[in-house]
């Protein structure tokens, strides 16, 4: 797999570790709310780039498949 896709799991993996996904019972009111949603929104973004790393690792390993088919090849010199 691509050192960068390595890496961008690992990041994935800690956003998810430290993203909280509720506000403080002690917060109220109409910032509270809207925190909350932004909250759920950036929980929604999360599981869509998981989705997106997994795409991108297919795609890796199916350029990596056709790299290793594909041979030097020799002129004899």
């Amino acid at each position: 797999m691509s050192l960068d896709l390595i890496l961008a799991d690992g990041d994935y993996d800690t956003a998810v570790a430290l993203m909280p996904t509720n506000v403080p019972p002690t917060w109220s009111g109409g910032a509270a709310t809207a925190f909350q949603s932004s909250l759920d929104s950036a929980v929604l973004l999360l599981s869509g780039i998981q989705g997106l790393l997994d795409i991108a690792a297919l795609a890796v390993k199916d350029l990596d498949g056709a790299s290793a088919q594909c041979g030097a090849v020799s002129t004899g010199g």
